[in-house]
């Protein structure tokens, strides 16, 4: 019985110390995230030809439920914490350029690029509304009817 015993514990601690360790910026970003409720964020960046253009087509038609955060190189320009909104970004699975398209909803992280379709728009001059109608629809918004 104590062989038993000795072999379960032995098992439990190796399972427990393989567990990953969440680091101190791991942990105050969870529990900042948590604090911050239900968000909804819309990040892109300076380069030039999708600046002019989503700050033309897209950002105006952007509901005030969605906070933009403007990013100037790799430095973002918002209210939030630089460390935070880097976190968010750089940590990301689903990151695959700009714009991208954060939700929070109950501590938990949502994330999706409109990189292509933005793209898609520009160089093949393709018709706008479904990035905003994909935009409504991803962050829970009522639906846009037309622009």
């Amino acid at each position: 019985m104590a062989t038993v015993l000795i072999i379960f514990a032995v098992i439990l601690y190796a399972c427990l110390k393989t567990q990953p360790v969440k680091s101190n910026l791991d942990k105050d970003y969870q529990n900042y995230i948590e604090k911050l409720g239900d968000k909804n964020f819309f990040f892109y960046n300076n380069k030039r030809r999708p600046k002019s253009f989503i700050e033309a087509n897209i950002l105006p038609y952007l509901p005030e439920q969605v906070e933009i955060i403007y990013l100037n190189g790799k430095k973002p320009e918002s209210e939030y914490p630089e460390t935070v909104v880097s976190h968010m970004l750089y940590q990301s699975k689903a990151y695959d350029g700009f714009p991208h398209l954060v939700k929070l909803r109950n501590g938990v992280v949502t994330e999706v690029s409109i990189n292509n379709e933005v793209s898609n728009c520009i160089y093949q001059h393709k018709n706008f509304d479904p990035i905003l109608f994909k935009i409504y629809a991803f962050f829970d918004l009522q639906t846009l009817t037309s622009v």
